[in-house]
C-alpha cells in the first residue's frame, strides 16, 4: 500500500510542475523530446512520447523539480522520482500490467534499501 501512495505522490508532484511552466523543465523537454528510437514512452501531462530512456528522465525531472517528492532517509535520496518514472516508461514499452509496474517499483525500493544500510 505504501508503494502505491509513493507512486500517486510522484505522479501528482510531476503534474503539479506543469502549472509552473518552469523554464528548466521546458528546456529538458525541448532537448530530449525530439529524439525518437525503437522504444517510445509517454511524457506525463504532455501529448507526446519520447525515446523511453528520455521519457523516464523528463518524468523524473518533472517529479523532482518542486522538491516535494519523497525522501528515503537512510539513503538521503529521492527514490520515487527516479524509480517510478523508470518503471512506468519501461512497463509501457513492455506492455506490463499495473501490478507488474508496481512490483518493479517495489523491487527498486528494496534494492535501494539494501544499498542504504
Amino acid at each position: 500500500m505504501k508503494a502505491k501512495l509513493h507512486i500517486l505522490d510522484t505522479i501528482g508532484v510531476a503534474l503539479a510542475t506543469l502549472a509552473m511552466e518552469a523554464p528548466e523543465v521546458e528546456y529538458i523537454i525541448r532537448v530530449l523530446s525530439g529524439v525518437s528510437g525503437e522504444y517510445m514512452s509517454s511524457v506525463w501531462g504532455r501529448w507526446f512520447k519520447s525515446y523511453t530512456p528520455f521519457a523516464a528522465m523528463i518524468n523524473s525531472v518533472q517529479a523532482h523539480f518542486l522538491d516535494y517528492d519523497d525522501t528515503h532517509l537512510g539513503a538521503i535520496t529521492h527514490v520515487s522520482s527516479v524509480m517510478v518514472p523508470t518503471a512506468f516508461a519501461v512497463g509501457e514499452v513492455l506492455g506490463s500490467s499495473g501490478s507488474r509496474v508496481l512490483e518493479a517499483v517495489i523491487a527498486g525500493y528494496e534494492v535501494l534499501r539494501g544499498l542504504a544500510y
